[in-house]
């Protein structure tokens, strides 16, 4: 079973709910076509919107609602990175090769006040593969991921 499911975000419902609002005010508003039709395209890429939007995770077991960052590494970072993941040695983790490659990806899952969780991926030929459990931390230890 998933740790986190994906959900709509505040964020996600607030950009919805405003483009729907934008189009119907377009639409009321007693002015040419082109406004209508303005209107009514922002009505119907709100509604698409809000079908295919959900930028927040919801872990299964406790329902906090959590962000998530994506970090993609090099290959050769995977092993140093398991380390000090296991020996929550966080300073060891040089952040500066990031984005040097793309073969192994850094998930990390906040809830921005205390639970930290992070886990590993390594790319194998058209998708990543888990290579790490996911371990939870304490948001204090891993400030230095989140930065």
């Amino acid at each position: 079973m998933e740790k986190f499911t994906k959900i709509r975000s505040a964020k996600d419902w607030i950009i919805s709910v405003s483009l729907i609002i934008a189009g119907i005010v377009c639409i009321i508003t007693p002015s040419g076509v082109s406004l209508n039709i303005l209107g009514a395209v922002l009505i119907f890429t709100s509604i698409l919107l809000f079908m295919t939007m959900r930028s927040a995770w919801k872990e299964t077991e406790t329902g906090i609602i959590f962000s998530k960052k994506e970090r993609y590494f090099a290959q050769s970072k995977k092993e140093p990175f398991l380390k000090a993941l296991k020996e929550k040695d966080f300073n060891s983790i040089d952040l500066k090769e990031e984005d040097k490659g793309n073969g192994m990806r850094m998930d990390v899952y906040t809830d921005g006040k205390q639970q930290v969780y992070i886990q590993l991926f390594e790319y194998i030929p058209y998708k990543y593969e888990a290579c790490s459990e996911l371990m939870p931390f304490e948001l204090k230890e891993t400030e230095k991921l989140l930065a």
